[in-house]
């Protein structure tokens, strides 16, 4: 008879979260478009630091520090980036896995230089961004201190660039960007 409670019991334990995490997420196939002068600069969304606070089984409380750079020798182009943001989410769990849902507000900095390659003309773009919008996620539980995550959002965005470089006109006034784009993001946390 005890063994059928002891069986019976692990099959009806819940998953019980740990309050304090650690994790990077890598996001994937993001591109945020800024259009600009002639063409588009993409700049990709980079890779983040998570410190994930459940408050409780049900509440989650997530800051967002990122960086990341990218140099193109090919048309001479550096793209650097800071990025920071809080997520809350709501959340439920069955079995291994814990499910998200919540909202996401960010803010970035970023600089995009370019010294020309005789095709491309020189550039010295600034500019910053601020976005915010719904993620869903899930996240398995190898065991009780890490997880394997994965993430999905609809994000809404405005930024302002300024080329420090005057264009032909012999202007460099700011431009305001609204658009909105998907993202995606693979996480790994380790839980205390």
């Amino acid at each position: 008879m005890s063994l059928q409670i002891v069986i019976g019991q692990g099959k009806n334990d819940s998953l019980i979260l740990r309050p304090l995490g650690f994790g990077v997420q890598m996001e994937q196939f993001n591109f945020l478009g800024f259009p600009y002068f002639y063409g588009y600069s993409l700049y990709p969304s980079g890779n983040s630091f998570l410190i994930s606070i459940n408050t409780s089984n049900n509440f989650r409380i997530e800051p967002e520090l990122g960086y990341y750079t990218i140099k193109d020798s090919a048309s001479n182009q550096t793209v650097s980036a800071l990025k920071y943001g809080l997520s809350l989410y709501g959340m439920f769990q069955k079995g291994n896995v814990n499910f998200s849902f919540g909202g996401r507000l960010s803010a970035a900095s970023f600089k995009d230089e370019s010294s020309g390659n005789g095709i491309i003309s020189p550039s010295n773009i600034t500019g910053s961004v601020i976005e915010y919008g719904p993620i869903i996620g899930a996240e398995y539980y190898v065991n009780r201190h890490f997880s394997f995550g994965a993430n999905f959002g609809l994000m809404i965005s405005s930024a302002t660039t300024r080329n420090n470089i005057s264009n032909i006109n012999g202007s460099n006034n700011p431009e305001n960007i609204s658009y909105t784009y998907t993202t995606t993001g693979l996480s790994v946390r380790f839980y205390y």
